[in-house]
């Protein structure tokens, strides 16, 4: 005997929740410094220059701008549309983590333009052979961990969304029927216009009877 899945509206809740909780880490990661580059003395620069999430990985604003948008619209969408969503979710995951890892890969990628600024030299090769050391802080790995959380709350959506209950119709059709005492509908009022209408074509006065 198979027993029948009861809707949760508490599961629904908690899901969205952690679609939005996921996103919402991901711009935290990304607004924190990632990186600390020390130049060679040829570079003319003193100061280390830091490097920030937004600079190393300007993408990921844009993956959780979606996320957050992906959770608004779980909340009014359908079975169906559900499964959907869970699935880009955890596509969104996959992209935060693959350029978290790019940016741990080549620090000096995203510094490039902070570089340049500082020097006035251009290209990679040449940016590359002015930095003599780079010092890493938590928030890089701290958002591989957050791409982690954000494929694990599009599979929290896969795993739930049949549970959730029904989104409610903004628009419901309405029926008013006329019942009670006192009332007295006549169904054939239509037709009785009609041949009234008739008659009154063919020059009858439809109040004789």
């Amino acid at each position: 005997m198979t027993r029948e899945r009861v809707p949760s509206p508490q599961l629904k809740r908690y899901a969205i929740l952690g679609v939005l909780v996921a996103s919402g880490l991901v711009f935290l990661a990304w607004s924190q410094p990632w990186f600390t580059l020390t130049l060679r003395d040829a570079a003319g620069v003193d100061d280390p220059i830091q490097i920030s999430g937004q600079q190393a990985a300007a993408s990921l604003s844009a993956f959780a701008l979606c996320g957050l948008a992906l959770g608004g619209a779980l909340s009014i969408s359908g079975l169906v549309f559900r499964y959907v969503l869970g699935v880009l979710q955890i596509l969104l995951g996959i992209c935060i983590l693959v350029a978290t890892t790019a940016a741990l890969g080549d620090p000096t990628s995203g510094a490039g333009a902070v570089i340049t600024e500082q020097t006035g030299l251009a290209g990679s090769e040449s940016l590359r052979t002015l930095v003599e050391s780079v010092a890493v802080s938590v928030w890089p790995w701290l958002g591989c961990v957050v791409a982690g959380l954000v494929v694990l709350s599009g599979m929290g959506v896969l795993v739930t969304s049949a549970r959730w209950p029904r989104s409610s119709s903004r628009y419901q059709t309405v029926v008013i029927e006329a019942s009670g005492p006192g009332v007295d509908v006549d169904a054939s009022e239509p037709e009785d216009r009609i041949s009234e209408w008739d008659r009154m074509s063919r020059g009858v006065d439809p109040t004789e009877n």
